[in-house]
């Protein structure tokens, strides 16, 4: 196991009970946990490297995936299949496509009951 995974398996594990917490302070109105120097270091190593390529395995299963959001959406009009593919698109790195599709999955009813996911993808499409 590569020391890097050693690093963000030991993180994921650690129970949030056993974090540091900021000490207790009259100008402090609020006890929150401190990061951790690992949860620095994974972060900023994964700031650093940037997305993962996409394997051919990995397009070929998206692929599939972009096929049965289109078989639903046949079969439910209500299934948010732009939101499903524009997740999809984000997770394969094509900002525009995924953009696109969650753009149009916003432009549909404000009351959506999947509305601030698709904001929360479409900030993250857009700061690919």
């Amino acid at each position: 196991m590569s020391a890097l995974l050693k690093l963000v398996t030991n993180v994921a594990t650690r129970s949030p009970s056993k974090r540091r917490t900021a000490p207790v302070d009259s100008s402090i109105s609020f006890s929150r946990p401190l990061p951790l120097l690992t949860e620095m270091a994974v972060t900023s190593i994964a700031k650093t490297l940037g997305p993962p390529a996409v394997s051919d395995r990995t397009l070929a299963l998206v692929d599939g995936q972009l096929e049965v959001v289109r078989a639903l959406s046949k079969i439910d009009p209500e299934y948010p299949a732009d939101l499903a593919s524009g997740i999809l698109f984000l997770w394969l790195g094509d900002r525009d496509r995924a953009t696109r599709a969650l753009s149009s999955h916003l432009a549909g009813p404000r009351s959506s009951f999947w509305r601030l996911r698709a904001r929360n993808a479409l900030s993250a499409a857009v700061q690919l």
